[in-house]
């Protein structure tokens, strides 16, 4: 296994840090590429994600919550395969469905691929963390436009906690997010990547 690229996503609500950090990686093995990344607050892990991928989208992913749940998702064709423990279960998805793995540096690859027009995306739903169906699996249409041709890559993502206001994201020439924006009813929220180091043969993320 080899370490392509890896860094962090720090946040700010209304101008002011946040104890949330978004620590990640991107491997390569055998399999394909290999995403690993946690969502900390005050240091301590909130969420695990350990993702795969094959022709540039996600195929398949872990999620683990911090209070020991944990879901593993496959996608294949037109059913999301999902099972926690021993239990398994199936959900019939569109043929071209995408799975977000909810890392904020798989945007890229995401939004990308919504740029052809609205598809529907399988994500875990992280609503309502106390309540049941939490982590299960959540369909929503969502869509992107391409901005401006400039650099960095500005996208206008709509669709689900974003709505039809949609959110503000930029990609860099390699397809990783540098910076997104979301004015939400609690504030504005500014996500920004610090921390990169890219491996020389890395050239990009979907």
């Amino acid at each position: 296994m080899s370490m392509l690229a890896q860094g962090c996503y720090h946040y700010w609500l209304d101008g002011e840090r946040q104890t949330i950090t978004e620590p990640w990686q991107l491997q390569r093995d055998a399999y394909g590429l290999r995403l690993r990344g946690e969502r900390l607050r005050d240091g301590k892990p909130l969420l695990r994600i350990d993702a795969r991928y094959r022709s540039a989208q996600c195929r398949q992913m872990t999620v683990a919550w911090c209070d020991g749940r944990r879901l593993d998702y496959r996608l294949e064709a037109d059913q999301l395969r999902w099972h926690s423990a021993s239990t398994e279960r199936q959900l019939r998805c569109p043929p071209d469905a995408l799975l977000f793995p909810l890392l904020r540096v798989a945007a890229g690859p995401l939004l990308r691929a919504l740029d052809d027009g609205e598809r529907c995306v399988v994500l875990p739903d992280l609503r309502r963390p106390g309540v049941e169906g939490f982590l299960h699996p959540l369909l929503s249409m969502r869509h992107a436009q391409r901005q401006a041709d400039v650099s960095p890559t500005h996208y206008r993502y709509y669709g689900g906690e974003y709505g039809a206001a949609g959110a503000d994201y930029l990609l860099d020439a390699r397809g990783l997010l540098q910076a997104y924006r979301w004015a939400s009813a609690h504030g504005l929220w500014q996500v920004e990547l610090a921390e990169l180091q890219l491996a020389p043969e890395f050239g990009q993320f979907g």
